[in-house]
């Protein structure tokens, strides 16, 4: 007879310990930094947590409804206690009854067929029962056990901030001013947008803090982030490593592989920010004042206007569009791109990513950088299988909380051009012909035109830039330069 489940039951002890563990999984994910989208818990927690990734996905989506930094403060109690309310764990419970009650029929079933001579007369029978118990038994929710492994987090540091105040001394500002910072960083003006258009062809917004706010950002980034010890493979926007290291470690190797992670910045959660702060040492009231501080939420109404600046003319329809696509990341608090704090931060937390991006390579014979969201491979092997090489590279990319740029994904051997941050590293460092006769055509153009010092600033900035792996060529236009009137 088919099993059935009352109408009140009392979630099985397998169950019920489920939800307790899965609320220490989420806790323990979000102390130790790492991604919390539904995607990446999914992709961590299945080596764990059998028949469970409904319910995993129902609880991040709940909790994605409350503040990113209000949860994680919650006991693993509340937590677990918040997950039993949800459907989808009510489903799960009512899944195991249902199994449950079927592997018992089954079990009595089989009991009655002990005698041998029923077991010999319905032998295919008796296998078919016992092949159906198996495939439920497997499908039952359950946990399995993981030995630990070592973790790859990048290392604690001990901040010395305990209370509020040692925050508003360390940046320089009274306790009535860093709460009132604190009030307006998540005002609609607290952050100016700007519409950029990027060099592929979309739209980019740019969230440029406020003067009072970037000048307590600046001080963020001087007094806090500055003891954070970043990855050797990080190139962007660390002192000492630039776009040059970065293009010089892949010169005149048989094979370059180019990946971009699409949203690098604002991928990046609260949650996440929030979770770094507590890996730099601070307290987590002091943690959670620096992730306002740091992060930014916008509103769809925002978003129309700047776009509606960037564009009077454009339509409804386009405008509407954007705003769809932007909403997942910048209408929940994440990362700002235009933050002084955002690089730092975003380095930091790709800790992990680095270092298992730098082990895959290692296994491949493979050497690894990033600068900022750009990812750069290269090797001198003849047979490297470049699809399987990046689909590996998609899977860590993913797992960590970010997504690749599929479109930006360029394998590059030595018979074609190889560009690495906009230098060319198939020999030597060089800049491409296009883009050295451009800037050739600007240097004359100014030449031979009225004095304009903000193109004059622009072009020498571009000259510098030159100078650092082709000198002879930027000493010419630089001679060039310096002939035109100011």
């Amino acid at each position: 007879m088919p099993a059935t489940v009352p109408s009140e039951t009392t979630p099985p002890p397998e169950v019920d310990a489920i939800a307790d563990a899965l609320a220490a999984f989420m806790l323990a994910e979000h102390t130790a930094g790492r991604s919390l989208t539904a995607r990446a818990l999914t992709a961590r927690a299945s080596a764990r947590f059998v028949g469970c990734s409904a319910l995993l996905g129902a609880a991040r989506r709940d909790l994605a409804l409350h503040a990113e930094l209000a949860w994680p403060h919650w006991s693993a109690a509340q937590l677990a206690a918040r997950i039993r309310k949800l459907p989808a764990f009510e489903r799960l419970v009512t899944q195991s009854v249902l199994l449950t009650a079927a592997i018992e029929d089954i079990t009595a079933t089989l009991a009655h067929a002990a005698d041998e001579k029923e077991r010999g007369e319905h032998a295919d029978w008796v296998a078919g029962l016992q092949a159906r118990r198996a495939r439920l038994q497997a499908d039952l929710p359950r946990i399995w056990p993981v030995a630990a492994t070592a973790g790859s987090d990048p290392p604690r540091v001990e901040s010395g901030l305990q209370p509020l105040a040692d925050l508003a001394r360390r940046i320089e500002i009274s306790e009535d001013e860093l709460d009132a910072a604190l009030r307006t960083s998540r005002t609609p003006h607290a952050f100016r947008l700007l519409v950029m258009r990027k060099q592929s062809g979309g739209l980019r917004v740019i969230e440029q803090p406020q003067d009072a706010l970037r000048v307590l950002q600046r001080r963020v980034l001087r007094e806090v982030l500055a003891t954070a010890d970043l990855h050797p493979a990080a190139h962007g926007f660390v002192r000492g490593r630039s776009a040059l290291t970065h293009a010089a470690l892949h010169s005149g190797r048989r094979l370059v592989l180019r990946l971009d992670i699409a949203d690098f910045f604002t991928s990046i959660t609260a949650g996440r920010v929030h979770s770094a702060f507590l890996r730099l040492g601070m307290p987590p009231r002091v943690a959670t004042a620096l992730t306002a501080l740091c992060t930014s939420v916008q509103r769809a109404g925002a978003l129309r206007a700047a776009l509606r600046r960037h564009d009077a003319f454009a339509s409804q329809t386009r405008i509407v569009g954007h705003v769809r696509d932007w909403q997942q990341t910048l209408c929940v608090p994440h990362l700002p791109q235009g933050a002084p704090t955002s690089p730092a931060l975003a380095n930091w937390i790709a800790y992990r990513l680095d270092r298992r991006l730098s082990g895959l390579a290692a296994a491949w014979d493979m050497r690894y950088s990033r600068y900022a969201d750009d990812l750069t491979f290269s090797t001198d092997a003849s047979d490297c299988n470049s699809l399987r090489f990046v689909d590996q590279v998609r899977t860590i990319v993913a797992t960590e909380g970010w997504l690749l740029n599929e479109r930006k994904t360029l394998v590059m051997p030595q018979s074609n051009r190889q560009r690495v941050t906009g230098i060319v590293v198939n020999q030597t460092m060089n800049l491409c012909r296009q883009d050295y006769d451009a800037l050739k055509a600007a240097v004359h153009r100014h030449v031979n035109a009225p004095p304009d010092d903000a193109q004059r600033s622009q072009l020498l900035g571009r000259i510098a830039w030159l100078a650092q792996f082709r000198p002879e060529r930027a000493d010419r236009l630089l001679h060039k330069l310096r002939s035109a009137p100011r």
